[in-house]
């Protein structure tokens, strides 16, 4: 095997690992707010869920920027961040004035999301990873889960602690089982 299959296989389980992660974070984000800050914090929790799976999106960057790193073309990472810097304070403009602290935190969650996709198109062209369809489709499939079951924890079922927990371990295992799939390559290819 190859390095960029590895780099491509490593950026899928990584990001499913942290999409974990992030969903641990959101669904509970609520009861850790009402436990240790006053009722009037409650209204934090939607940012809380979308913060969360920007990290998700920021955590990758080691992975999706690799390319530009190893073709040592690293100005691209100047322009790419001035530009997304750009675009960030443009957006803060526009969304602060109207939804207040929400409208930073989606402009964050934006500004991250398309500096990691310029990171991985920019990296793709210069030494591209290379993925298995499948893999692709799979974790893929596995993040939206996350995000949408988290979003219905975090927005509807905020009081339902066994469904939480119950979806967390789901979760946990589906993660587990396709990094365990992914894994079981390179033990067999050594």
């Amino acid at each position: 095997m190859d390095y960029s299959s590895i780099y491509g296989e490593v950026l899928l389980v990584f990001t499913l690992l942290m999409s974990l992660l992030a969903a641990g974070v959101s669904v509970f984000s609520g009861d850790f707010v009402h436990m240790f800050f006053a009722e009037k914090y409650g209204n934090v929790v939607p940012g809380i869920f979308i913060l969360s799976f920007a990290c998700v999106a920021q955590s990758t960057t080691s992975f999706t920027a690799i390319g530009i790193s190893l073709s040592r073309k690293t100005y691209y990472f100047a322009w790419m961040t001035w530009g997304v810097a750009l675009f960030s304070f443009i957006l803060n403009l526009y969304l602060i004035p109207k939804f207040y602290f929400f409208g930073a935190i989606i402009s964050n969650f934006f500004s991250v999301f398309i500096l990691t996709v310029c990171y991985f198109v920019f990296s793709q062209k210069l030494s591209p990873m290379r993925f298995r369809l499948v893999d692709v489709l799979v974790s893929g499939g596995l993040i939206v889960v996350l995000f949408l079951f988290s979003a219905l924890f975090v927005f509807k079922l905020s009081d339902l602690w066994p469904g939480k927990i119950l979806f967390l371990l789901c979760a946990f295992l589906l993660v587990a089982a396709f990094s365990i799939r992914v894994g079981r390559r390179y033990v067999h290819a050594a």
